[in-house]
């Protein structure tokens, strides 16, 4: 069983694009603007909707918090026992910081304009799938 930590941190304006492969195949694409709605479905049944303007932190560390439009708090427990801290600050500057030990593998793909749906599939191996229109 691997655990991985990793921080980085991307300051945004307007639009940003990013790119972070992992040994263990981790894969990041942000593109932020604006406002986004977040919509998560899990493998183990449950959806969140998440409405952002301006600003949005969003905490995920097996916990959510969203400020400002919306605030919202989710714990997460799998029998993977899996661990990611997500903090993002979304509006004209975005600052991003992402802390994940996982032991498996994962695939984020973000992209981000003007309001965005979020669409979380998890497993042993998930896959985090983001489009923003």
């Amino acid at each position: 069983m691997q655990i991985h930590t990793y921080t980085c941190k991307n300051r945004h304006t307007y639009t940003c694009k990013y790119i972070h492969t992992h040994a263990d195949t981790y894969i990041h694409m942000q593109i932020h603007s604006y406002t986004c709605r977040y919509i998560y479905t899990h493998a183990y049944t449950y959806t969140h909707l998440q409405v952002h303007a301006y600003i949005c932190r969003n905490i995920h560390m097996q916990i959510h918090v969203h400020t400002y439009t919306c605030r919202y708090m989710y714990i997460h427990t799998h029998a993977d026992t899996c661990t990611y801290i997500h903090m993002q600050i979304h509006a004209y500057t975005c600052r991003y910081m992402y802390i994940h030990t996982h032991a498996d593998t994962c695939i984020h793909m973000q992209i981000h304009t003007y309001t965005c749906i979020y669409i979380h599939i998890h497993a042993d191996t998930y896959i985090n799938m983001q489009i923003y229109a």
